[in-house]
């Protein structure tokens, strides 16, 4: 399995993130791609992942009905 951790400011989580992540690379089945870069999001690159872990700097929203 192929987990992506996308990283940033928020919280404190870009130092849990690399411990998530070498947690997961440490498990002999996993492997663990750690990011800041949002525009991976966008990217034909997203498609080598089976996992998104999210822990970035995004905004609170209020939630909305549509």
């Amino acid at each position: 399995m192929n987990v992506l951790i996308l990283s940033g400011r928020n919280h404190g989580f870009e130092e849990s993130a690399e411990v998530i992540c070498g947690f997961l690379t440490a498990q002999g089945d996993l492997s663990a791609t750690l990011t800041e870069d949002k525009a991976i999001l966008t990217s034909s690159e997203l498609d080598g992942f089976d996992v998104c872990v999210f822990g970035t700097g995004f905004t609170r929203a209020e939630l909305r009905s549509c």
